[in-house]
């Protein structure tokens, strides 16, 4: 890549990072804000949920209105509404306030994630992009390796509203040095209806079963991510300085991984690698809902597998949708499988809350394990969507 694609893409991955740990900081400060706002552990599901599914509704027509503006506009603006949305959120004491924060902010953080992969195809060469959405991709591993331990931290120390201030900071400042050096990217407007595409893919065997699967990925993952640290917590009993190393060591495990996993899919093709870490992510999605107090080094061996085979599920899935249409049609039919995976997230993540409580008598929490059972559920279809992709 050129000198000013290294600096478009460098910027894109800046604002992709911020939108990611807007989005990831809620889970592991889970039990922090619950005990701030006097709130149960399913009111705090909406909560994360509601982020997810503010995101996934916009999605869905977000693509129709982003392209009657230039990027450099959409991007700075979304930034800079994310960024102010975020750092209100830390100053509020109403957990309705909250609530409503989350899902603007939700709805700009799903706007802002279609933009920059939007701004990718606009400026970098075609012969370049694999490597810079690559790039830009990697800000969920390095949010995890240090974002996710460095703000755990700060909320220890310092509480949960100076994780939420530096997060909304960095927004703004991202869109301040986008506004300064991003190049305008002009876009010619699409004239198809944003629904006539929709039907199109709806009515299309294979696309819809491919939308239909990495729906059922999602919602998989979702109905365990949200309630991991509040388990670990209270169920594993492990401490909460030791929090920020779980997700560290898995986000290092899954920078590898999903590398390589990219690069088996590139060797055997993307629906050999499907049917073989589909059945396998099944082991830790059941065995994270069932694990007993164990010493902290096999806690990690467990959270770090299910971190490797969840989140590479992605990688294979992703490629499918890359490959269901033909390259005139791929912006908005990928734009809709990200829109249909944050509905999938955000919807597990509010049934979650549901199937997850406590009792008056303890604080730990009952019906983990159904989610679990669940979350199976929807593996096994989503291996089923996969075939069915494959052979429509």
């Amino acid at each position: 890549m050129t000198r000013s694609e290294w600096g478009l893409v460098l910027l894109l991955s800046l604002i992709q990072w911020v939108h990611i740990m807007d989005f990831m900081i809620m889970m592991p400060m889970g039990p922090l804000l619950m005990d701030h706002f006097t709130v149960s552990p399913s009111q705090m599901a909406v909560a994360v949920s509601l982020y997810a599914l503010a995101a996934g509704m916009i999605g869905l027509v977000g693509s129709h209105f982003m392209d009657r503006w230039p990027r450099r506009t959409t991007i700075v603006t979304l930034s800079a509404l994310l960024g102010v949305t975020t750092i209100a959120c830390g100053l509020t004491n109403h957990f309705f306030v909250f609530l409503l924060l989350r899902g603007i902010a939700g709805m700009a953080g799903g706007a802002l994630g279609g933009a920059i992969f939007a701004a990718i195809g606009d400026g970098v060469r075609a012969t370049h992009q694999g490597k810079a959405t690559g790039t830009v991709m990697a800000g969920f591993s390095i949010a995890a390796i240090a974002g996710i331990p460095l703000g755990m931290l700060m909320a220890n120390a310092w509480g949960y509203a100076t994780v939420f201030g530096c997060i909304g900071g960095m927004g703004l400042g991202a869109s301040a040095l986008a506004t300064a050096i991003m190049p305008r990217l002009s876009v010619a407007p699409d004239a198809t209806h944003w629904w006539r595409n929709l039907r199109m893919s709806w009515d299309t065997p294979h696309e819809r079963h491919a939308l239909l699967m990495i729906m059922a990925i999602a919602m998989a993952g979702f109905l365990i991510i949200p309630m991991i640290n509040p388990f670990l917590l209270r169920n594993v009993g492990l401490s909460s300085t030791l929090i920020p190393w779980v997700y560290a060591m898995g986000g290092l495990a899954t920078l590898a991984s999903n590398q390589w996993i990219g690069r088996a899919v590139d060797r055997w093709g993307h629906q050999r690698v499907l049917r073989i870490i589909l059945p396998l992510s099944i082991l830790p999605l059941l065995g994270m809902t069932l694990l007993p107090p164990l010493p902290i080094v096999a806690v990690m061996g467990c959270t770090t597998l299910f971190f490797v085979l969840v989140s590479g599920r992605f990688v294979p899935a992703m490629a499918a949708m890359m490959r269901a249409v033909p390259g005139h049609r791929r912006g908005r039919f990928v734009s809709l499988a990200s829109a249909l995976q944050q509905l999938g997230a955000g919807s597990a993540s509010f049934l979650s809350g549901k199937l997850v409580h406590t009792t008056a008598h303890s604080t730990h929490l009952i019906g983990y394990s159904h989610a679990g059972l669940l979350s199976v559920g929807f593996t096994l279809l989503a291996i089923w969507f996969a075939h069915a992709a494959n052979s429509a």
